[in-house]
């Protein structure tokens, strides 16, 4: 039996095990074919099966049913078909086959057929494979008429003038007409026939058939009668289905008679090529008289052509034949056919021009007589090949011999043997190892199909991609190839990549090639499991744990901050899918240096760069309290304000865990606690308060623990000397002896002072304050006095705690012994030279009056300040003694200079250069301010910049007061900024006016003012009043603002350092403030009179420098770079309390005693400690400790990014900071 490997044209419920029914509906062209098979066969199909068939084709068609195989396994199962498509109306069955028969072969009458197959309740093995051929109809029957029963469908035209008559028997008129019909040929036969009576010559009547369907060759045959001496003609036209007969084409004629009464003539006409659908027109033309009846009878039509069909299961071939398209392992059916033939035909066949024998003829006979001569021809799949011709020849006595050919191609679809799958390696095995994230690769390659195959990639059966076949030729063997990458997940562990291909001939499941996926890869990010939250030295364990790994030689190694840590193996189990679990231990110790610490778990693999590491931290480590070490304050005296401070480093830092207490006593003394600091308060110390003194720490965290002691002890100053006296016995004409006894030496070693001077002494040329001193003893005599002068000797103690009062006596030395003659000669003498000296002196002072110009009253000259003078001071010799300042106890060295002429002292050292400016260009405006020993006017300038262009300026030039020496200074300050090139943060010198008195240095103008203005400015905005030129600062300083003043003026300062120039006059009243806040110096470069360096004058409301003096620079007089850096962290306070008096709460003297003692300011409350630690630096005791410009710049930029948080002016209490002292 046939293996029907054909298209299943048909839905089957295959799965169904209960009564199914379904109805397949198929639509057949004229001359398609569609082969219907059951369920595949041999397998087994569900039971109870009913099945149905409605087959269609065009009208004037009919269905051909032939059976290819058939088997039925038991008398239950049949197959049965019919006319129509109701399967339901056994009237119309015509067929049933059961059993092992050769199956049906069956003819419908009309365009449609059924077929229903039926099994009973048991499993079957039956099967069949039936053709369906739509072929024409034997006879066009409506065109077919004996007008026996009517007009049978044919009509009268409309475009003609009259129409055609049924009769029987002869026509009404005589000597013309038939006398009976053709048909029966006797008078009671019917035919239809044109009466001419009453007609005119050329009149006309038209006959319409039905419309025909044809799509070969068309004959009809019609009987006619023409008897009448005056006949006209009988025409015959093929006119279009919807058209009339003018647009039709004449296919008979006859004119005149051509028949006797009794006499009928018969005539068939053939057509080729016509349309599918038309129509048939018979005219009749009367001739000339009533004579000339046509008659028609016996209409009749069928195909004439008798064509040669061949097909296979894919294609209706034409009579030339074509190509037949075979699959390769499957068996080839060909079908050739000769219908409506008057006898049967003889079928034979040729494979490569030799004959074979047909698989089955048949010859089935129609109802009107005509045969259709079938021959099939199956084919192995073993027979078939590339190429191959194949013939079908038909004998038929009425056509001769009738064949037609085709060639064979076959199409090679993929096979399972033909498909291999490669990796980067090669050949893939049923297992590939990937590596996870990795790009992957896989190659694909079909062999020797025709045509090129579709390459379907899969994985786990779902679609990834689809390759359709590449263009090319179609009639040779191909290999196709085809690549797919994929990149691996750990979800891809296990799946299946299958490479499957096709041709449009594959069957389903179609082969395919597969591999199983190893995906190596890392495991989940690991866990890490185990107390985060811990006591010192309490051991812990630590468990990490990750899943899903591939292989199984994953290790998790333990890590803290890059060091690897000693954990336990890890271990691996598998778990779902093939993948593992890995677990390792970790197990240790933790102290307070491992608070913060976070603890690190990585999955890595031999071999691989691939990681994934958890953390676990930062671990919270509590530990008790470990205490600084507190400072020990610098010496204390008696009413001074100490301050402690002690801090620690804990976890947790609950509220004041930080409490002071002296030792020995267990109450908690007041102190203030903030961020691991605690800070004692002891205000206006006594004696009383001194001892032991140490923080307590306590957390929670056991222990209790104690810091070091802080032995405080309190210092004080001497007790003044006793029983000062002169020793009268001792005196002599140039000595006097005084003694004293020592008082109490404040638990200090100390040295007394021996001061003395004449009584009277006004500061002089005449005489001068000595002074010595003296260690270990209680007496001094005092030499090289003069004779018969009263003395004032004055005594005080010293030590390490400062100076005690002092104690005065008097003292006279003796007369000298000589003669009254003498002194009186030496009385008259004096006198002389006295007289003498005052007439000198008087007409020097009138000389000098009258030479001298008077002053100009014009607004646009600054006037002179020594022409505002009277004269010129004078000074003594060099006399180098001891002196105080301001009653602080600080022994003071005073120079006094020789006298010498003050033009020649002013200028004959400054060379005159281009920045020389005329005085004619300058225009006084108004008073800035005044320093110490100069003043700062307003001016404009003209043409100083560019040519006719006005230009404010800042003049500086001495004081009215001041003499030659601080005009020299005023010199020295000019060469000095002459030398160094321009900074932003100098103030830019522009010229200058020395030729003559009033000299002027000319200088940038700084709109914005002084330093110390703009922070009293911001200081008091309320009150805030700003005059036309300092309008435009902006007294809404901002911290990140005050920190970029602070380091404008480090810089500026830097840049002086670097050209060996000091300033010794640093504070914010000496630092000007230019546009865009910029910090700008000027003051530097110049050596002053230390003691005049020491003092401004207050009715000025000037800085007292003292305040801003470093340590060195207070006790020995030393002015260098780091002694500005100290003044700079005067400054620093300044600009963060806004301008506020430095020390404000001590006199200048006590300023001077602290300072040695060891005390510095207190951090401001809004002021960060990184802030503050700066200043402690710039106030270091030990001037090599402290930061150098650069040093303190770099750290003020790194704070300015964060400025907010280092100070905070929300909290900035002014009021602390300001206090009245009358020292200034």
């Amino acid at each position: 039996m046939e293996t029907c490997n054909c298209i299943v044209v048909l839905f089957l419920a295959m799965c169904l095990q209960d009564t199914s029914a379904s109805l397949n509906v198929l639509n057949i062209r004229p001359y398609g074919t569609a082969r219907i098979t059951s369920p595949s066969y041999p397998d087994q199909y569900p039971r109870n099966l009913d099945i149905t068939w409605a087959i269609q084709t065009v009208d004037h068609w009919r269905i051909h049913v032939i059976a290819s195989s058939f088997h039925l396994e038991s008398c239950c199962d049949w197959l049965a078909g019919g006319d129509s498509t109701d399967s339901n109306n056994l009237t119309t069955e015509t067929f049933r086959s059961l059993g092992r028969f050769a199956g049906p072969e069956a003819l419908s009458d009309g365009p449609a057929m059924w077929l229903r197959f039926r099994t009973d309740g048991s499993f079957s093995y039956s099967g069949f494979c039936v053709w369906a051929i739509s072929v024409p109809a034997a006879r066009s029957v409506h065109f077919n008429c004996t007008f026996e029963d009517g007009m049978c469908g044919w009509a009268q035209s409309r475009d003609d003038d009259s129409d055609w008559s049924l009769n029987s028997g002869g026509t009404t008129s005589s000597n013309t007409g038939p006398s009976t019909d053709s048909t029966r040929g006797d008078a009671s036969g019917v035919y239809v026939y044109y009466e001419a009576t009453g007609g005119g010559a050329g009149d006309t009547a038209v006959l319409l058939s039905p419309v025909m369907h044809s799509i070969a060759g068309f004959c009809f045959g019609f009987s006619y009668n023409m008897y009448g001496d005056t006949m006209g003609t009988l025409n015959v036209y093929q006119v279009p289905f919807n058209g009339n007969i003018s647009e039709g084409e004449i296919i008979f004629t006859r004119s005149g008679q051509q028949t006797t009464a009794a006499t009928w003539l018969s005539e068939r006409i053939c057509l080729r090529n016509v349309e599918t659908r038309f129509k048939i027109a018979l005219q009749a033309e009367r001739g000339s008289n009533y004579k000339p009846d046509i008659a028609i009878d016996d209409l009749s039509a069928e195909d004439f052509s008798t064509p040669i069909l061949l097909w296979d299961p894919n294609t209706i071939f034409p009579p030339l034949g074509g190509i037949s398209h075979a699959v390769a392992g499957n068996d080839q059916t060909y079908i050739c056919q000769v219908p409506r033939l008057q006898d049967p035909a003889s079928l034979k066949w040729t494979v490569d021009w030799q004959e074979v024998t047909a698989t089955r003829n048949s010859s089935l006979q129609d109802d009107s007589g005509l045969y259709t001569s079938t021959s099939i021809l199956t084919l192995p799949a073993a027979d078939i090949h590339q190429g191959q011709i194949v013939q079908c020849y038909a004998q038929t006595d009425d056509h001769g011999l009738l064949s037609t050919t085709v060639m064979t191609h076959v199409k090679v679809p993929p096979s399972q043997t033909s498909l291999s799958l490669y990796g980067s390696s090669g050949a893939l095995a049923a297992r590939v190892s990937l590596v996870e994230g990795e790009p992957y690769s896989f190659l694909c390659t079909v062999r020797q199909t025709r045509p090129a195959a579709t390459i379907r990639w899969l994985l786990d059966e779902n679609d990834q991609r689809t390759d359709p076949p590449p263009s090319g030729d179609r009639d040779t063997l191909m290999d196709t190839t085809s690549s797919w990458t994929l990149v691996p997940s750990r979800a891809n562990h296990g799946q299946r990549v299958k490479c499957a291909a096709s041709t449009a001939e594959s069957q389903s499941p179609l082969p395919s090639v597969t591999a199983t996926l190893d995906v190596t890869g890392p495991p989940d990010s690991p866990t890490i499991s185990g107390l985060q939250s811990v006591t010192e030295n309490e051991r812990i364990q630590l468990r990490c744990q990750a899943r899903r790994g591939y292989p199984d030689d994953w290790e998790l190694v333990w890590s803290d901050e890059g060091s690897t840590l000693a954990g336990s193996l890890t271990t691996a189990i598998s778990t779902s899918g093939s993948r593992f679990t890995f677990t390792s231990m970790l197990n240790f110790e933790l102290s307070r240096e491992d608070d913060g610490r976070v603890i690190n778990c990585t999955a890595r693999r031999r071999g691989s760069s691939q990681r994934v590491t958890a953390s676990l931290g930062p671990i919270n480590v509590h530990y008790h309290p470990y205490l600084s070490e507190p400072v020990a304050p610098g010496p204390v005296w008696e009413g001074d304000d100490v301050i402690l401070s002690c801090s620690a480093d804990a976890n947790p830092k609950p509220a004041n865990f930080i409490i002071w207490e002296k030792v020995g006593s267990f109450a908690s003394l007041p102190s203030v606690y903030s961020d691991g600091t605690s800070t004692l308060t002891l205000l206006n110390i006594s004696r009383e308060q001194a001892g032991p003194y140490r923080c307590r720490g306590d957390n929670g965290v056991p222990p209790l623990v104690h810091s070091s002691h802080i032995n405080l002890t309190v210092r004080f100053k001497p007790y003044p000397p006793l029983d000062v006296s002169i020793q009268q016995g001792r005196i002599t004409t140039e000595s006097l002896t005084v003694k004293w006894t020592p008082g109490s030496e404040g638990g200090e070693k100390q040295w007394f002072y021996v001061s003395y001077s004449e009584t009277g002494y006004t500061g002089d040329s005449v005489s001068a304050i000595r002074s010595v001193k003296l260690y270990n003893v209680s007496e001094y005599t005092l030499v090289g006095l003069r004779p018969d002068t009263e003395y004032e000797v004055e005594v005080y103690a010293e030590n390490a705690n400062g100076a005690s009062e002092a104690v005065k006596t008097l003292g006279t030395t003796l007369r000298p012994l000589v003669t009254t003659c003498l002194y009186l000669v030496g009385i008259g003498a004096l006198t002389l030279l006295l007289f003498i000296s005052t007439v000198i002196n008087l007409t020097q002072c009138y000389r000098s009056k009258n030479t001298r110009q008077k002053p100009s009253k014009k607004e646009t000259q600054p006037q002179s300040v020594s022409e505002r003078k009277a004269g010129t001071r004078v000074s003594s010799r060099v006399v180098e003694d001891m002196t105080s300042y301001e009653n602080v106890a600080i022994p003071m060295q005073t120079v006094r200079a020789r006298v010498v002429d003050p033009v020649e002292s002013t200028y004959h050292d400054t060379s005159d250069c281009q920045a020389t400016i005329s005085r004619d260009q300058l225009i006084f405006v108004r008073e800035l301010n005044q320093g110490a020993f100069f003043k700062l006017l307003l001016a404009r300038a003209k043409g100083i910049e560019r040519s006719g262009v006005v230009t404010p300026v800042a003049l500086k030039t001495v004081k009215d007061e001041t003499d030659q020496k601080e005009r020299q200074n005023l010199i020295w300050e000019l060469k000095s900024m002459k030398s160094l090139t321009r900074h932003s943060n100098i103030v830019q010198l522009l010229g200058y006016c020395i030729e003559k008195d009033p000299m002027y240095i000319i200088l940038e103008y700084t709109a914005n003012g002084t330093l110390k203005e703009l922070l009293a400015d911001h200081q008091s905005q309320s009150e805030a009043v700003y005059d036309n030129l300092r309008g435009a600062a902006d007294s809404s300083l901002t911290p990140q603002t005050l920190l970029s003043l602070a380091k404008g003026v480090a810089d500026g300062m830097a840049f002086l350092a670097s050209h060996a120039c000091l300033h010794k006059d640093l504070a914010a009243c000496n630092v000007y403030v230019g546009d865009g806040m910029v910090s700008k110096l000027s003051d530097f470069g110049f050596v002053s009179d230390v003691a005049h360096m020491r003092k401004y004058q207050r009715q000025n409301q000037g800085c007292v420098p003292l305040r801003w003096m470093a340590l060195e620079s207070v006790r020995d007089d030393v002015y260098t770079t780091e002694s500005d850096v100290w003044s700079f962290g005067i400054l620093l306070w300044e600009i963060v309390t806004l301008g506020c008096k430095p020390y404000p709460t001590m006199s200048a003297e006590k300023v001077a005693a602290k300072l040695k003692s060891g005390y510095r300011m207190p951090r401001p409350s809004h002021c960060h400690t990184k802030v503050y630690q700066l200043m402690l630096a710039c106030w270091a005791r030990n001037p090599s400790a402290r930061p150098t410009f650069a040093t303190v710049g770099e750290k003020l930029g790194k704070l300015m990014g964060k400025a907010n948080e280092y100070i905070s002016l929300e909290g900035y209490q002014g009021h602390l900071y300001k206090a009245n002292v009358a020292d200034g």
